[in-house]
């Protein structure tokens, strides 16, 4: 057990503790430092696994209602997006011809063509990214079928916005509105 009257700054024990199976201050100051050392690594190791566990940045967006054609490059979703949720508030369908992007509103319906093939896929945006910067926009792996880049996985692409949503915030009519667009599109 430890003494608080012990003195720590000397390795010389006091008087009354003279025996030799007593614990000698250098070794309650070796215990300390040990201590010491191991709660700052647990400390340091919690910090570490919780800014892991951090969201991460979100997205730079900056929608455009234009209305203009984008052409760019395209990637589609792995199948670990599945049944995640997206920006839209829907659940990732690959199933779905849906697509992310950064420019497009939620809700807008575009028609992409693959420039190295002329084929196409109408699709609806119901999430944002993609997450690299040099991509236009991520397409489902439905609409990657459709557009014949699932082998090349990138492809050069033009999108053409078919239709937006008005200027106005997400609202649970909305949500409805894009799940139904999902719906009908395929």
């Amino acid at each position: 057990m430890f003494d608080p009257t012990l003195d720590l700054s000397s390795s010389r024990l006091p008087a009354s503790r003279t025996s030799q199976n007593q614990t000698t201050p250098r070794a309650y100051r070796t215990a300390l430092a040990v201590f010491l050392v191991l709660t700052s690594l647990t400390l340091a190791a919690s910090a570490a696994s919780a800014a892991t566990r951090m969201p991460a940045k979100p997205l730079d967006v900056h929608v455009d209602h234009s209305g203009k054609p984008q052409t760019g490059l395209a990637s589609f979703y792995g199948t670990h997006a599945a049944g995640k949720t997206t920006a839209s508030g829907l659940k990732l369908d690959p199933g779905k011809l849906t697509a992310a992007s950064k420019t497009l509103p939620l809700g807008a319906t575009a028609k992409v063509v693959n420039r190295d093939n002329g084929k196409t896929a109408k699709v609806v945006i119901t999430d944002r990214g993609p997450a690299v910067k040099s991509r236009i926009i991520d397409v489902s792996p439905k609409a990657a079928a459709k557009l014949g880049m699932k082998t090349t996985g990138v492809s050069q692409v033009k999108v053409v916005p078919l239709q937006t949503p008005p200027r106005k915030p997400l609202t649970r009519t909305a949500r409805h509105q894009i799940a139904s667009a999902v719906r009908r599109n395929g």
